[in-house]
């Protein structure tokens, strides 16, 4: 007798759905509650921003220390309001930004100061803006050690550096920006896109096909 054979075969089939991961919009415009602009009555008396956004993963890096010589190349930060700044811009008096300063000669000495983000970013952007009289100023980006995005030194002009100038770059993944300037200025607005931290990608239900025949 003829035997009917059934031939069974079990695939196990798992499909996974990716999803791009969606960059962040993070902004920063030092007017945040817990930003409080310090005194500049004594020049860099103020508060520092070391702190004060590591909940969103950024860090400004002040590299002042009273430990280093006088002639080594070092930068302060502080919050402080633009009339503080420069009493004659006409933007709100209680605005605040970010001053950059170099430690010795008064502030205006050279400026090399980072800032590290906890998670790459994709894009940048920062306004910025400075007294009457020549200079340059450049943000470069990297990752890691990895220079990214040389930027072209961009020049002051006293026709123009009493309105804010605005810096932005995209399309590279970064996570240090380093600022470079031959005098002080003050920086307001950060914006940055953070790419989010990666999560397994979503799954469905392995999938059982049974499949006769004989």
């Amino acid at each position: 007798m003829k035997k009917n054979l059934v031939f069974v075969a079990l695939v196990s089939m798992t499909i996974f759905m990716t999803v791009p991961a969606q960059a962040t919009p993070v902004t920063i415009t030092f007017d945040e509650p817990y930003a409080s602009a310090g005194s500049t009555t004594n020049r860099y008396d103020g508060t520092h921003v070391d702190d004060e956004y590591s909940s969103l993963g950024i860090t400004w890096v002040d590299t002042y220390s009273t430990t280093l010589p006088e002639n080594a190349d070092y930068t302060g930060q502080v919050v402080c309001t633009v009339s503080e700044f420069n009493g004659t811009w006409s933007d709100p008096p209680t605005n605040q930004v970010l001053w950059y300063y170099g430690i010795g000669g008064g502030g205006t000495t050279p400026v090399n100061a980072s800032i590290l983000l906890s998670r790459p970013a994709t894009s940048f952007t920062v306004d910025y803006r400075r007294p009457a009289n020549y200079g340059y100023i450049e943000f470069d980006l990297y990752m890691g050690d990895t220079l990214v995005y040389d930027c072209p030194t961009t020049e002051w002009s006293p026709e123009d550096d009493n309105e804010w100038d605005t810096f932005s770059h995209s399309g590279v993944s970064f996570d240090k920006v380093v600022i470079i300037a031959n005098d002080k200025f003050v920086t307001d607005n950060y914006s940055f896109d953070i790419v989010p931290d990666q999560a397994p990608p979503p799954c469905l239900p392995a999938i059982n096909l049974l499949l006769l025949g004989d």
